[in-house]
């Protein structure tokens, strides 16, 4: 690999770890979990002062937790009092693939305060269906 292309990874790639460093810094103990403690010393004082190997295994373990442990806000569903909040067409297409699943039938039901629709396991309650 070309030496300038190393040096532009390596300051991109520290700028990264950096940048998530300081927005998670609880999160210190648990990037570092796997790694020498004279490394994350290194790291915490001048993260420009590691080896490219050594910001790319850092920089791959923050993608790690950042995919399995942090809940991102911005790829959460809406919700309603708790429940997922679908189109008509998309909560039918999830019945269906949680059917074909056999994980059980699902009803569509119309929520009258989000204008939305969710899925539940109940059956149709008699008066509802307008037997009773």
């Amino acid at each position: 690999m070309d030496s300038r292309k190393q040096q532009s990874e390596l300051a991109g790639l520290c700028k990264e770890v950096a940048a998530y460093l300081s927005r998670h810094p609880e999160r210190a103990d648990e990037v570092f979990r796997f790694f020498d403690p004279e490394l994350r010393e290194r790291a915490e004082a001048r993260i420009k002062s590691l080896s490219l190997h050594e910001v790319v295994r850092l920089h791959d373990r923050i993608t790690y937790i950042s995919r399995t442990r942090i809940v991102h806000q911005e790829h959460e569903a809406p919700r309603c009092r708790g429940k997922v909040i679908y189109s008509h067409r998309d909560a039918q297409a999830k019945a269906n693939q949680i059917w074909e699943r056999g994980r059980g039938l699902m009803r569509v039901y119309h929520c009258p305060l989000c204008k939305g629709h969710h899925l539940t396991h109940t059956e149709l309650r008699q008066r509802e269906a307008g037997l009773g």
